[in-house]
């Protein structure tokens, strides 16, 4: 074993505690660890933290990792969660990964229990507020047992003194028959009362309930009238009440509920409320200023992101991965996403399955699955295809049907064009054609080409339930070509063609060939090579040939063969030839398999064996 104090780790110290008092960042990281190991020098925390830090603040990404560390586990210092995050996500966005797994908050506050004591001793001395506070830690179960009936109580006896918040805490008590027996008319008064005291908090929730069709019922016969006449009092109570209660005048004046619709207003309120530290009001005035001051809007979302409000959180990400905070970070972003996803925030979770997806499949795989689970339309969508088509996930078009049904339910015009083919082919889900036509109509309803070409294609064979209509299939299949879709416009050429309408034909090829669809390819290659709808050119006939080959046309495999052959379009070159002959035959072209039996007859074993071995070489390369 070696000997940490030895002769040799002593001069190592030497040497590198020189080289870091000229300031190598590298010697600070390395000084740094030999005092926190105890080599070649006494073991001391608070100076390897010196050291560590001096390198850190020159970014060095390991160091910062350990001064992160330090700040977490009080090592060599006061634990200090901020700090802590501070230093741990220069690391992260430097790539240290093992960062991320300190981000997530690792403190309490360490006084929440002598709070509570403080809180107890003077509720039961009567005083409101702390009574009020009672309720809320049995509410929340914050350092006590959760128990909704506790927290009526607690609610009550501070609402009957006329603390509003308790009166509404109370009346959503009532409302919601959390710890006491349900009664909107004993919700609707205690409302009411807090409301006459200028509770916006109050004014909004009988709003609600005059939307529900409950706010006519209790005991004012005119409720409307009686809190509609209170606009002065709740300004009044909004500046020396809680931040709750200018939060939600801001909110009042931001929807336009009982006040004239007010952005200053809004602003000024909710900046009352978030300057307090009201997350809620924070995110709502980020949302504010978002459109015209996305700096100011950035600042906020970090507060409330911060305070672990989850849709803050997600936006945190969002403007991460945008580059509309600061500077541009995947990183950053996804460290905001995991906080968001960690309270099972939908967007957060979705978002994260888009950035991981091309890194950790599984923990991509997971935020997909609990976004989808959470009801997240293209969640459910993307879990649905993933089922469909294998790879990260065994293949499973039971599960895929599912999935796809619930995104189609909701208007997604992919998945319901997917479940369509799902209904089709009869996979995951018994055969059924009219289901089929349901679901490409709903897809083609919202502009979807390739539902409405599938409709075309359904149309014009027709199937158990569905009566061919070639009307129908042709009208569905234009329109998806006149979107731009090109195999509804290789369908369309087709049509044209089998009329002996070859220009139209030409018309509906060229672009469908250009967006690279095989079959327009080879019919277009088709029409320059016999000059049909257009001027012959053999070599540009030759071209297309080529393209539709490569993606593995037979029929075009099987043609090229005979071009190279001929020397149609192309020099001749009967290895070539061979070639394209071996690959049609494999891909079940009878022409070509009797052209292959004629090669072999006329060449030698040395031709045969390189035609092979380019065929093998194609067919590798795919």
């Amino acid at each position: 074993m070696n000997d940490l104090r030895s002769p040799k780790a002593k001069r190592k110290v030497t040497e590198r505690l020189k080289e870091a008092r000229m300031g190598d960042t590298q010697a600070q990281y390395d000084v740094g660890l030999m005092y926190a190991n105890g080599t070649g020098v006494a073991r001391s925390f608070e100076d390897a933290l010196v050291w560590l830090e001096s390198a850190a603040k020159k970014g060095h990404a390991n160091a910062q990792y350990l001064v992160g560390s330090a700040y977490v586990n009080g090592a060599g210092t006061e634990k200090n969660a901020l700090a802590a995050a501070q230093w741990l996500l220069k690391a992260a966005d430097q790539g240290n990964a093992k960062a991320l797994l300190k981000l997530l908050p690792v403190l309490e506050d360490r006084h929440g229990a002598l709070a509570y004591q403080c809180s107890l001793r003077a509720a039961d001395l009567g005083l409101p507020e702390a009574q009020f506070k009672m309720g809320d830690g049995y509410a929340q179960g914050r350092f006590l047992p959760q128990d909704a009936v506790q927290a009526a109580v607690w609610y009550r006896k501070s609402a009957q003194q006329g603390l509003a918040q308790a009166q509404v805490a109370l009346a959503e008590c009532f409302a919601a028959g959390r710890g006491l027996e349900q009664d909107m008319a004993q919700a609707l008064a205690w409302f009411r009362a807090a409301a006459l005291q200028g509770s916006a908090v109050a004014q909004m929730a009988l709003e609600r309930c005059d939307a529900a069709g409950q706010g006519r019922s209790g005991a004012s016969p005119k409720p409307g009238r009686e809190r509609r006449s209170t606009d002065a009092r709740w300004q009044k109570f909004a500046e020396t009440g809680s931040p709750n209660d200018a939060y939600h005048l801001g909110l009042m004046y931001m929807s336009g509920v009982c006040v004239e619709k007010n952005t200053k207003q809004a602003k000024r309120w909710l900046q009352i409320a978030a300057q307090q530290g009201h997350a809620d009001a924070q995110l709502a005035l980020a949302r504010l200023y978002e459109p015209q001051e996305p700096q100011a809007a950035a600042a906020w979302y970090a507060q409330a992101a911060q305070q672990g409000h989850p849709e803050a959180q997600y936006a945190m990400g969002r403007l991460q991965r945008d580059g509309a905070y600061e500077e541009h970070s995947a990183l950053h972003s996804l460290g905001w996403y995991l906080k968001g996803a960690e309270q099972a925030h939908p967007a957060a979770l979705w978002s994260m399955a888009q950035l991981l997806q091309h890194g950790d499949g599984d923990a991509a795989f997971s935020c997909l699955e609990q976004a989808a689970r959470l009801g997240v339309v293209p969640a459910q969508h993307a879990l649905g295809q993933a089922y469909l088509e294998g790879g990260r996930v065994s293949q499973d078009f039971k599960r895929a049907a599912h999935w796809l049904q619930l995104a189609a339910e909701q208007g997604s015009a992919d998945a319901q064009c997917a479940l369509a083919g799902l209904y089709a082919a009869g996979q995951g889900v018994a055969q059924d054609m009219p289901q089929a036509v349901h679901w490409y109509s709903a897809a083609a309803a919202q502009q979807e080409p390739k539902a409405q070409w599938s409709l075309g294609r359904i149309f014009a064979a027709g199937g158990e339930g569905v009566a061919p209509n070639p009307r129908q299939a042709s009208a569905w299949c234009k329109k998806a070509a006149n979107a731009g879709y090109a195999p509804a416009q290789a369908t369309m050429g087709l049509l044209s063609a089998k009329a002996k309408k070859y220009e139209q034909a030409v018309f509906w090829w060229a672009p469908s060939a250009a967006q690279g669809d095989p079959e327009a390819q080879f019919n277009l290659a088709n029409a320059y090579r016999l000059g049909l709808g257009l001027e012959r050119d053999l070599e540009r006939a030759f071209g297309l040939m080529l393209q539709a080959a490569d993606q593995g046309v037979a029929a075009a495999q099987a043609r090229l063969g005979l071009m190279y052959a001929t020397g149609e379009g192309v020099a001749a070159d009967q290895i070539e030839a061979t070639k394209w002959f071996l690959l049609a035959s494999a891909g079940g072209d009878a022409s070509a398999q009797a052209n292959v039996e004629r090669a072999q007859n006329l060449f030698g074993p040395a031709p045969l064996a390189e035609a092979h071995r380019r065929a093998k070489v194609w067919s590798g390369g795919r």
